[in-house]
């Protein structure tokens, strides 16, 4: 069995300790700068990640606490890392933009391909208007057929945080306070507020000159990336792109020896800043596992296996019926043996933790903690119980059909159990587990037929809340009370309600989604659908891609080849990240980011650990990557805030 704390997880959980004393960190100029970041940063995040993808959310939350901080230094006020934190929470709450759901949600219900296969008119009405409403032709979330999915993601946001606030803070204070587990990689979300709360002027301050450094490396990357592209397509009417977006595709070059992989590259520098940040072990792992599907596809093609790629397929087409053909079913094996071999690891960090101190002794810090926190962990509980016969509630009055007994199930024994083992897990090697097909293996023994339930918002009952642990263990590193955080989730949510579903209206206005103006969503919504439709086919009757997708046999392949792996690197004492990282490369995710993933990952063990150290670079690392999201973000949202203005300009009559 590998080692629970390897030799890289222990670097990482020495990287920072929490100060003695938690502050509060939620002032009357965090909730202004929160208002701000609603009305100016929501509309250019969500143009951005329709254009060139989802990881602009980190992005804007930073360029948010940057130009916060950057106001008070100008003002010659101080700033508490209590603030930055809080302000930083409240941020990423907003980048999420629950509303852009909407405007995937139209698309779903206009897809030519669901309407091929008679899915697109079972969609439900709280979901999103049938086709025939005139709110898509006028492009308006503000008609009376919007009204009802927009209460329903009202609802389930507020019921949903509160729920974080449940089973979340119990199990965080059993396992950090009460087990006092290290969960090694919080510091790296906790270092970048505590590095722009830092004096530039103090002796040995060197975490805001990593933070410059980064940030002037995004802004330059950001006007190349995304400024070019967006400027040039707003002032000559064709869109100028210096790296293509949102990748260079390949597959077409590459089938004559390559059948069935699909290839390309993205070429985004944020890619290799990652590599830089990340574990080597588990970037080397994840290149291992694409290098691999790389020769294992053209052997399925041979033995007849993957028959539903063709040449000329571009990667959507061939990542789409791959995945009918065998990585559906083979993924879902390898995730089984994922969960199987994260609870193994559970129970070995328990044997460890029994063996290696003495048994009284253990016995009596423990009760003592425990007895110090039981209030907190009983309160978590019942307010966990309380959200969860809400989201119950709920989901009868959309779906009456469905089984009330699954949803006791669930609220009672799974999400809890399993909540506390991944988030034990986190706390031992910085990530949790997850039994894979849980949700969809309910919805198919449950015998309903139709769509619907597939909408239905089933996480309220059946996600596991380890991410909660983690998030409180970051609060507790950069000594912010827990009252602020509380207090400040819930003065964001009307915020986030009004601007999210303003934000989307204005897209839309802007132009159909998707469409060539979002050449991200343009390529990877038609993936997402047709995966999807895999499984939302499965309940709807007659032939479905689910049938053709669904085979046991491969589901054994991939559990015995998960199991088989991690038994040879346990048997050779390799890293733990490495192994993990196999499993993504052979879960047949997108291969295109590997090669500056890779490059970034070089770059740091073999330049900047021989320059800096290998302890001292893990501390400047995190710094430097959230200054370059930073720098990105806020190149990107001038962008936008451009062509928003020529937009808005040129529309006026006059």
């Amino acid at each position: 069995m590998m080692q629970i704390r390897d030799k890289e997880i222990e670097a990482y959980s020495r990287v920072m300790l929490p100060p003695e004393e938690p502050e509060g960190g939620l002032s009357l100029r965090v909730m202004l700068c929160s208002f701000l970041i609603g009305l100016f940063m929501m509309p250019g995040i969500l143009y951005l990640n329709l254009v060139i993808g989802a990881s602009l959310g980190p992005a804007g939350r930073w360029v948010a606490v940057i130009l916060f901080m950057e106001m008070m230094r100008r003002s010659r006020q101080h700033v508490k890392q209590q603030e930055l934190f809080v302000l930083f929470a409240m941020a990423g709450m907003m980048m999420s933009s629950p509303f852009s759901g909407l405007l995937y949600n139209q698309f779903l219900v206009q897809s030519p391909f669901l309407k091929g296969i008679g899915i697109a008119e079972q969609i439900p009405h709280w979901v999103a208007p049938p086709a025939s409403s005139e709110s898509y032709v006028q492009r308006s979330f503000f008609h009376p057929d919007w009204f009802m999915p927009i209460a329903l993601i009202c609802f389930t946001m507020f019921i949903g945080h509160i729920d974080r606030f449940g089973l979340g803070l119990a199990i965080y204070y059993l396992t950090a306070k009460v087990e006092k587990l290290p969960f090694p990689m919080a510091p790296v979300g906790a270092a970048g507020t505590i590095a722009l709360a830092e004096n530039p002027e103090e002796k040995g301050a060197w975490k805001w000159r990593a933070f410059s450094v980064g940030s002037a490396l995004g802004v330059v990357w950001g006007v190349l990336y995304m400024g070019v592209p967006i400027l040039s397509e707003m002032v000559t009417g064709t869109r100028l792109e210096l790296f293509p977006l949102p990748w260079w595709e390949t597959s077409p070059l590459t089938e004559g020896w390559l059948p069935a992989v699909p290839t390309g590259i993205v070429m985004d520098f944020t890619l290799f800043m990652v590599g830089l940040v990340i574990p080597f072990w588990g970037v080397v792992g994840g290149v291992a596992g694409v290098l691999f599907t790389m020769m294992l596809n053209p052997l399925l093609v041979k033995m007849h296996v993957l028959t539903t790629w063709t040449p000329g397929m571009d990667t959507v087409q061939t990542m789409f019926s791959n995945t009918v053909d065998f990585y559906f079913s083979f993924g879902l094996g390898i995730s089984f043996s994922v969960a199987i071999i994260g609870m193994v690891h559970v129970l070995w960090g328990l044997r460890r933790v029994q063996k290696d101190a003495p048994k009284q002794a253990d016995e009596d810090t423990f009760a003592a903690r425990f007895s110090e926190h039981r209030r907190g962990i009983a309160l978590g509980v019942a307010v966990y119980a309380f959200a969860s016969l809400c989201f119950s509630i709920l989901i009868i009055m959309l779906v009456p059909e469905f089984p009330v007994a699954f949803l006791v199930v669930y609220a009672v024994f799974y999400v809890p159990i399993l909540s506390y083992v991944s988030a034990r897990l986190d706390g031992l090697v910085g990530f949790g587990i997850r039994i894979p097909f849980v949700r969809e293996a309910t919805l198919l023994l449950s015998g309903i037929r139709g769509v619907a339930v597939w909408f239905a918002p089933l996480g309220g009952v059946m996600d596991t809340e380890e991410g909660a642990a983690s998030g409180f263990r970051q609060m507790e590193l950069t000594g912010t009370r827990f009252r602020s955080i509380f207090t400040a989730t819930f003065v964001a949510l009307p915020v986030i309600i009004v601007f999210s579903l303003l934000a989307s209206q204005l897209i839309w206005k802007m132009g159909e989604v998707p469409s060539a103006a979002f050449p991200y969503v343009e390529k990877m919504w038609q993936l997402q659908v047709q995966n999807q439709a895999i499984l939302w086919s499965s309940t709807s009757g007659g032939d479905s891609l689910f049938q053709h997708a669904w085979n046991v046999k491969y589901i054994l392949v991939g559990i015995g080849s998960g199991l088989g792996l991690a038994s040879v690197l346990a048997w050779l004492s390799l890293p733990l990240n490495l192994f993990y990282g196999l499993i993504t490369g052979l879960s047949a995710s997108m291969p295109h980011s590997t090669l500056m993933t890779f490059s970034g990952a070089l770059f740091a063990r073999y330049v900047l650990w021989r320059k800096f150290g290998k302890q001292k670079w893990l501390q400047f690392a995190p710094v430097v990557l959230a200054g370059f999201t930073c720098g990105f973000g806020l190149a990107g949202i001038l962008a936008f805030g451009v062509v928003l203005i020529n937009k808005t300009v040129t529309s006026l009559p006059w």
